[in-house]
């Protein structure tokens, strides 16, 4: 497409780059521009729109968009991080409140998708190597068939390997 919006004999990199988002994400750049632009992508293919009108509403969407947001693989933006922060500083100062004066109050804080996801992760984690520890007190245990690991926070990354198979 040409910057006049015509179509042009060659493909500029504004449009390679435009093709590149739409097939990785095509839901989210069409709910996106339909959203915020009030336009299709069929408006780019039919010329309507040229692609660097296009390339610059999708560069310059808004960090709560689906777009910008599977960018970050489905976690908040700064934002949203910080103003959840503040609400969990002031559930964690209502709970000091509460404790000093006599009650029982646990904050139940707010965590954003990558922090649940590392969250079951820990827990997941931890069943397997309780399991296999309870496994070896029974006198069950069986050596995982796969590599096993278990990090903690002086070992990273550290694994449970098969033993040799004797020679």
């Amino acid at each position: 497409m040409g910057s006049d919006g015509s179509r042009g004999e060659g493909v500029g990199p504004k449009t390679l780059e435009v093709i590149d988002v739409i097939k990785a994400y095509p839901l989210e750049v069409q709910a996106d521009l339909s959203r915020y632009h009030k336009i299709r992508i069929r408006d780019w293919w039919r010329g309507k729109v040229t692609s660097q009108e296009l390339y610059a509403y999708i560069l310059h969407l808004p960090e709560d968009s689906a777009t910008k947001a599977v960018f970050r693989d489905g976690d908040w933006h700064e934002d949203k991080y910080l103003s959840v922060r503040l609400i969990n500083e002031l559930m964690c100062y209502r709970a000091d409140f509460v404790s000093s004066n006599g009650g029982d109050m646990k904050p139940n804080l707010i965590l954003s998708p990558k922090q649940l996801a590392a969250k079951a992760a820990e827990r997941q984690q931890y069943l397997d190597l309780r399991q296999m520890m309870l496994a070896q007190m029974r006198g069950e245990f069986v050596p995982p068939t796969r590599d096993v690991h278990f990090e903690t926070e002086d070992r990273k990354g550290i694994g449970i390997q098969d033993p040799p198979a004797p020679t």
